[in-house]
């Protein structure tokens, strides 16, 4: 088996990763904003929504990722998932963005919290095998370093994607709560199809892989997450990766807060602020590549953290 991915494998690998990124992208940027001030939630409830969505997300990712490695089928340990959790995915981000007719606080808190937790739970059917396939496409390093890195300009391209189509939506459509159902809607769409030809472009590249995969280790999952937990390399980077995008997402949930109602300006200029945040990330990427390659992520990492902070 040829160590070097096609440009097909790389380049549909990206259209899925490229498709999961517009609902956690949208959500990121919009999703608190739209639970207070489409919604009617209070800010208390709203933060709770995307609280216990998380612990969530965190309970059921190495479950998931667990039952994915043990998974045994003609198709793999991957692709069955894939199948199996597009369509969910894109209903539950389809349900997310509607204003169902409930009046009472408790009530919409529910709803909401529900649909968090099956939203999560779906991308994470998805994601957790697509982020597995991308590590055992090749056992090529510096191959795995470039399909890693198409993941994340097509993660950063999709959250790109999602802006601009809140902004041609919001343009066009008046009613507030009909943007973004409509937004909801469309986004689902292309997540299925988006997840489709992820699993058609790359499944050729790995089926001689299924042959040559190791055997799994047989301790329990219990026993396995303690075993990791005692690495302390793996709790540094667990903690950096915790940190920096606690970071990120904080600021990117403030952001609508802070052009509407301190800088008073409409939410059409929000999205074309965080547009040219999200824009910037995609042109300065193929430079950060280049520097991994002269030297190493951690000093991209090292690099890139100061700028950040800056």
């Amino acid at each position: 088996m040829s160590k070097r991915l096609s440009f097909q494998t790389k380049f549909t690998y990206g259209v899925g990763e490229l498709g999961t990124a517009i609902p956690i992208g949208l959500a990121i940027f919009y999703l608190l904003y739209f639970l207070t001030e489409v919604v009617g939630l209070s800010p208390t409830l709203a933060g709770t929504v995307l609280l216990v969505g998380r612990v969530w997300d965190a309970i059921n990712d190495p479950v998931i990722g667990w039952l994915s490695d043990r998974t045994r089928s003609r198709w793999g340990r991957r692709y069955p998932w894939l199948v199996l959790g597009a369509l969910p995915l894109g209903f539950f981000t389809f349900m997310l963005w509607l204003v169902p007719p409930l009046e009472s606080q408790a009530s919409l808190f529910a709803y909401y919290v529900l649909m968090a937790m099956g939203g999560y739970a779906a991308f994470s059917v998805i994601i957790l095998p697509m982020v597995a396939i991308a590590t055992e496409l090749t056992p090529d390093y510096d191959e795995r370093t470039s399909i890693m890195s198409v993941r994340s300009a097509a993660n950063i391209i999709g959250s790109v994607v999602g802006l601009v189509l809140a902004q041609i939506i919001f343009s066009l459509v008046e009613n507030t709560r009909q943007q973004y159902m409509i937004l909801g809607g469309v986004s689902g769409v292309f997540i299925v199809l988006a997840i489709a030809v992820c699993v058609v472009g790359t499944y050729g590249q790995y089926r001689p892989v299924m042959r040559q995969q190791p055997e799994l280790s047989p301790h329990p999952m219990g026993r396995q997450l303690r075993q990791v937990f005692q690495n302390r390399a793996f709790r540094w980077v667990m903690g950096l990766y915790l940190c920096s995008w606690v970071g990120v997402q904080v600021t990117a949930a403030m952001l609508p807060y802070f052009v509407t109602d301190w800088m008073d300006l409409g939410e059409q200029h929000f999205t074309q602020m965080a547009i040219a945040v999200q824009g910037s990330s995609v042109a300065l990427m193929p430079f950060w590549l280049w520097v991994t390659k002269r030297t190493s992520k951690q000093m991209v990492y090292f690099a890139g953290a100061p700028l950040a902070l800056l």
